[in-house]
């Protein structure tokens, strides 16, 4: 949209014709007065304040009723009025898009802040009071665009793309911070609503969108009590791996990264997938059968191995009558290796049948769930922890019908990952530092503790609490331990302390889970501990009564 309000003339002259029809009739319109001498001196006089109708700007035509040209310039002139008018404030302006068939060419929101448009309808796909059809041929990057925006509510609006074919969404996020006008938003979109809001993409098209909503470049985008309609796949998207400028084809400063999303409260019938997405929750959701030929349930989903941080699902239900289709997860975690994780699946009820859900990498916690298994329960997998994973928490969940996975095989339902209540697997090492051990010069590793055992493959556990004394008076040093399997370093095991004064000692503690792959034959596993820097080594202190030296190693799976 224009950045500029050319159209005051226009809106002048049409609530003038208004205003004389009305005054035949003795009628008044509520905040106008006749234009006179003033007003037309001063055009900021006729404007009729911060909430307007899209029916005072009918610039081209009868509106609401399809035609799209005067639909289209109605909405361009509401638009560029409310944005000429509000300065740099939040939701100063609301456009009151009463009941209609509103038909609109693509629009390309650029820069707006502070703007509601505000229908008369509700997330019931049946009652489609306020309707915002896309008119265009197709072929287009979207039916609406939200370019470096902030602060913009939809609220009972029924978005429909209306058979329009290769689409690539319904809605779409873009950010152009070269040509952004100031002091609005420029680097992504921030504070965008949906409330009510219907998005429909027609089932019985050929050529769907692949995603109906893209969310990308933004932050503190919410969808509340709305229904949304899958693509070819995806109802949602959160994030892209990169995302040019489309004014300079230059990566923008957010670049495709979601941050801080939330759908509440809403209907769902396709996956949601997250690409580069941190902070999201989806809570008190239906995921709805996917309305493609397979007829599977919806899913949250990534695009690969994808970022997907920090992000809570709770107190969601799938709709069982799709389960006996599918085939896959319907939890899927990150599996980025930049960053994922930190996932919590709360108070949902979990209709499905194979796995429900896996965890890539990272922590998580899986607590108060209801699975509800489908297709004998010997396929069924509650929970799968993928080999990266981190802490993964298991508990109070109503799992009789279903096993809970771990590498490589199933493990009981009574399962609690890393504190456990049950099913503890095999030691492989338990020991203590019977001497103490100088460290060497030059920042060598000298290994303290070793084990050798033929690793099955799965998680394993590692702890180990180690004493270092400091020798080198008034000299700041650096100590580190690691684990070491056949002399490489085990990843997630490496802590790190400093001490300075002669004689000062501190502990060194770490409890890591890892992944250790099925090895051929015997390897040793070894703590190990170095000084990197300083002339006169320290050393590491034995196990007495007053502090442990020692580790422990344990086989979660086996």
């Amino acid at each position: 949209m224009s950045n500029q309000a050319p159209i005051e003339p226009l809106i002048g002259l049409r609530m003038r014709r208004r205003q004389l029809a009305g005054a035949a009739a003795g009628a008044t319109l509520a905040g106008w007065a006749m234009p006179g001498a003033a007003a037309a001196a001063n055009p900021a006089a006729q404007r009729p304040g911060p909430r307007v109708s899209l029916r005072d700007f009918e610039v081209a035509g009868t509106i609401g009723v399809g035609n799209a040209d005067a639909d289209t310039a109605a909405l361009k002139a509401a638009i560029d009025y409310a944005h000429a008018g509000n300065a740099n404030d939040n939701f100063r302006h609301q456009i009151d898009l009463p009941s209609g068939d509103y038909r609109f060419h693509r629009v390309r929101m650029q820069s707006l802040r502070g703007i509601t448009f505000r229908g008369e309808g509700t997330a019931d796909v049946t009652k489609r009071k306020t309707r915002w059809a896309y008119a265009g041929s197709g072929g287009e990057d979207a039916a609406l665009v939200i370019r470096s925006c902030a602060f913009l509510h939809f609220q009972g609006i029924y978005f429909d793309l209306d058979g329009a074919e290769n689409m690539a969404n319904l809605l779409q996020f873009q950010a152009n911070e070269a040509t952004a006008a100031l002091p609005l938003n420029r680097f992504s979109n921030n504070w965008i609503s949906f409330a009510d809001c219907v998005f429909h993409v027609p089932p019985a098209m050929a050529r769907k969108p692949e995603t109906t909503v893209w969310a990308k470049s933004c932050s503190s985008v919410f969808f509340d009590r709305c229904t949304i309609f899958a693509g070819a796949s995806n109802a949602v998207k959160f994030g892209a791996d990169s995302d040019a400028d489309p004014d300079t084809g230059r990566p923008t400063f957010a670049n495709g990264l979601s941050v801080v999303a939330a759908i509440r409260d809403s209907y769902i019938n396709g996956d949601i997938q997250r690409e580069k997405s941190y902070s999201l929750v989806i809570r008190g959701t239906q995921f709805a059968i996917r309305p493609d030929a397979s007829a599977q349930c919806a899913r949250l989903t990534t695009s690969g191995r994808k970022v997907a941080m920090n992000e809570v699902i709770e107190g969601n239900t799938w709709d069982r009558s799709g389960v006996k289709n599918f085939a896959g997860t319907l939890i899927e975690g990150g599996d980025s290796e930049q960053a994922s994780g930190n996932l919590r699946v709360v108070a949902n009820q979990l209709d499905g049948r194979l796995t429900l859900i896996k965890i890539n990498r990272g922590d998580a916690y899986i607590g108060g769930n209801r699975p509800i298994a489908f297709g004998g329960s010997t396929a069924n997998v509650f929970v799968k922890i993928g080999e990266a994973a981190g802490n993964v928490r298991v508990e109070c969940n109503e799992a009789a019908e279903y096993t809970e996975a771990n590498r490589p095989g199933r493990v009981g339902a009574r399962l609690v990952v890393d504190e456990r209540e049950s099913k503890f697997g095999p030691t492989i090492a338990a020991a203590s530092l019977g001497a103490p051990i100088r460290l060497a010069s030059g920042g060598a590793f000298v290994v303290i503790l070793a084990q050798t055992h033929a690793f099955p493959g799965g998680r394993v556990r590692i702890s180990y609490s180690i004493n270092v004394e400091h020798a080198e008076h008034g000299a700041l040093r650096n100590y580190v331990t690691r684990v070491h399997l056949d002399g490489q370093p085990v990843r997630g095991t490496a802590r790190q302390i400093s001490l300075k004064e002669s004689g000062q000692f501190a502990t060194i503690a770490c409890t890591a889970t890892v992944y250790i792959g099925a090895t051929e034959g015997p390897k040793t596993i070894a703590l190990a501990v170095a000084q990197l820097d300083g002339r006169q080594p320290g050393q590491v202190l034995a196990a007495d009564a007053l502090a442990e030296t020692g580790w422990t190693v344990e086989l979660l799976d086996s």
